[in-house]
């Protein structure tokens, strides 16, 4: 499959890039299919059908003591085994900003190796002949690096959790080495690994929000460094030596993480999802330290305690910690004000927004403050993608698939056949319009267009009133009768059309298997056709 619309996401790309050549289904009645011959599997299939039972094995204990929505989340952030993602539970986090909750990632990775971490060496230090022999930091990293490749290979090694982990790894090592842990050379090698092995990858929202994130993080403990507040003199109030300082410097991170990796990663989530989600940092706020400090060791815990038979107490508790998270995300969610779907970000517009941040994030002294150059360019670049007038899907057998207009009161409107439902979803998130999922019939969205039998007609927004008629015509009575008084007329019928002096006439020939888009402005129309990348 390509992109759904010009500029969208291609999937065949990423699909292509990840070996797989085609993509399809089989029908009922050829289930079920034959088995056929297989080679002797390789190590590499070994080992993954040997975590793959045990990650079926642990499933099947978390099935057995939380059922439902609970259940299916805690597989998802323990198991890495994904929700069903048209489920009411996964809207209902991905609609403020919590679904990165259910993707194995740092914060997965992070709590897991950090935790065997931090037990390995309390171990250590009840044994004076340990710590006084060698160095039980080391030693624990060691350990913590194991563990991280077990809960990689636990979980399945998708994309976030191998970037999880060779950042975690790259802290551990650097430990190992004497090195500082959280620095932007650490980042950037990780960085530099992930995309020698999966060049591709940087293509992935997950990706770059991933780094993003990470990256706005470490540069806000470097500007703590040389933060004025953060040095130890007794006689200050407000210093990490007193009681009231650690309490407010704890308190302003718990703020200041969640609100800037929600101000750095917000244009990536809107450029690629369209949807401002201003009720995510609230959200965060409250659910990522529940999350981070009871969920997850409470789930670990849970889990090793079911191997004795203990665990039943632990699983009710994490059945009412994450009943509590749903209800604070269908609070959030309920308050629509805080989730408005926007149209498609300009390129320009969010790289020149990125680059001041990044700029700002990685300088450590006065030439930090240069990014604001970048930020001040913003007022001069156009918000907004410019959006198509008319959109046209594929034309087959006589009939166009999708068809979006804008019309004369701004909004778009579809025409849709019913194998054209997640296309039109798609040209709507393009234009910052809700697609609603519950219509079964999308005609009636576009009750602009007058149709009969042999044509449909509307009128078009941006065009002079006497000429913006948009002529879908069926048959040639009625071009005959619409070609002069129309601006755009499209047939999905007819090879070719009469002479007329209609601007835009497009037919079976003109319209590309992959989508058309018809824009207009300085007077004149422009045809872009969708093409495959790849």
């Amino acid at each position: 499959p390509s992109a759904a619309i010009l500029g969208g996401y291609d999937f065949g790309k990423s699909l292509y890039y990840q070996n797989i050549g085609a993509v399809g289904s089989v029908a009922k009645k050829y289930l079920p299919l034959l088995p056929i011959a297989q080679p002797a599997p390789s190590f590499k299939l070994k080992v993954k059908n040997y975590f793959y039972k045990m990650r079926f094995k642990f499933a099947q204990i978390i099935d057995k003591n939380i059922s439902g929505n609970s259940g299916d989340m805690l597989k998802a952030v323990l198991l890495g085994i994904k929700m069903d993602r048209a489920s009411d539970s996964y809207l209902s986090l991905k609609n403020v900003g919590l679904a990165h909750l259910l993707a194995i990632s740092g914060l997965h990775m992070g709590f897991a190796m950090g935790m065997i971490f931090y037990i390995i060496r309390m171990i250590l230090a009840a044994f004076p002949f340990a710590t006084f022999s060698f160095s039980t930091k080391k030693f624990a990293a060691i350990i913590s690096i194991s563990s991280g490749l077990f809960y990689l290979l636990l979980t399945g090694g998708s994309l976030a959790t191998e970037r999880a982990f060779i950042m975690a790894s790259l802290v551990m090592l650097a430990i190992i080495l004497d090195r500082e842990a959280l620095t932007m050379r650490n980042l950037g090698l990780a960085l530099l690994i992930m995309l020698l092995f999966n060049p591709i990858a940087i293509m992935n929202v997950g990706f770059q929000m991933s780094f993003a994130a990470t990256a706005v993080i470490i540069g806000y403990f470097e500007w703590q460094k040389t933060s004025l507040y953060q040095i130890d003199n007794p006689l200050k109030l407000v210093s990490k030596r007193t009681s009231l300082g650690r309490f407010l410097f704890s308190l302003r991170d718990w703020i200041m993480i969640p609100l800037l990796t929600g101000i750095v990663t917000m244009p990536i989530s809107i450029y690629h999802f369209s949807t401002l989600q201003t009720g995510g940092f609230f959200a965060n706020l409250i659910v990522v330290p529940i999350f981070g400090l009871m969920v997850m060791p409470l789930g670990i815990l849970s889990m090793l305690l079911s191997t004795i038979g203990a665990e039943q107490y632990g699983f009710e508790l994490l059945d009412y910690l994450i009943k509590f998270i749903y209800q604070i995300a269908a609070m959030v969610q309920d308050n629509s004000y805080l989730n408005e779907h926007i149209g498609k970000l300009n390129q320009m517009f969010v790289a020149t927004l990125l680059l001041g941040f990044l700029w700002l994030i990685i300088w450590q002294n006065r030439w930090r403050y240069a990014g604001f150059i970048y930020l001040l360019a913003l007022p001069f670049i156009p918000l907004y993608e410019k959006s198509p007038l008319v959109y046209l899907g594929q034309a087959k057998s006589g009939k166009i698939s999708n068809l979006m207009v804008k019309a004369i009161d701004g909004n778009y409107y579809l025409l849709s056949g019913t194998r054209g439902k997640f296309s039109s979803r798609i040209w709507l998130d393009h234009v910052g319009q809700v697609y609603d999922k519950t219509a079964k019939n999308l005609k009636q969205q576009a009750n602009f267009l007058q149709c009969d039998n042999i044509a449909c007609i509307g009128k078009l927004a941006d065009l002079p009133t006497d000429r913006n008629q948009f002529t879908l015509a069926y048959s040639i009575a009625a071009f005959e009768q619409e070609c002069h008084r129309s601006a755009v007329i499209v047939s999905a019928r007819h090879y070719n059309f009469p002479p007329c002096d209609t601007p835009i006439q497009l037919t079976r020939d003109d319209l590309k298997p992959l989508g058309t888009a018809i824009y207009y402005g300085a007077n004149s129309f422009v045809i872009k056709n969708n093409i495959r990348q790849y």
